[in-house]
């Protein structure tokens, strides 16, 4: 099985204002900003999710936003599996 993965969070900027766009689990996309505004959006399916990002994305740069910066997934990237100089997590490198 081919696991594709997605990034998880967009950041949007437009002079001092910012939206964040995060893919928290499943279907869910949660959009904050700009300023205090809240949303949680819920989709039937992979597709409905995407299509509704694309067109938000357009839209977002038609009014003159910016993609400052996509994070993937934290969990996508193992820290255990990167060996470290000491035994000790909490030695000074």
């Amino acid at each position: 099985m081919i696991e594709v993965h997605v990034p998880s969070s967009w950041l949007f900027t437009h002079d001092q204002e910012t939206i964040y766009i995060s893919r928290p689990e499943g279907r869910a996309l949660i959009v904050r900003g700009p300023g205090a505004s809240r949303q949680r959006h819920e989709f039937v399916d992979e597709d409905a999710l995407q299509l509704y990002q694309i067109a938000m994305a357009e839209q977002l740069a038609e009014r003159g936003w910016t993609l400052y910066g996509v994070d993937r997934d934290r969990r996508l990237r193992e820290r255990r599996a990167t060996r470290r100089g000491t035994t000790d997590r909490r030695a000074d490198s």
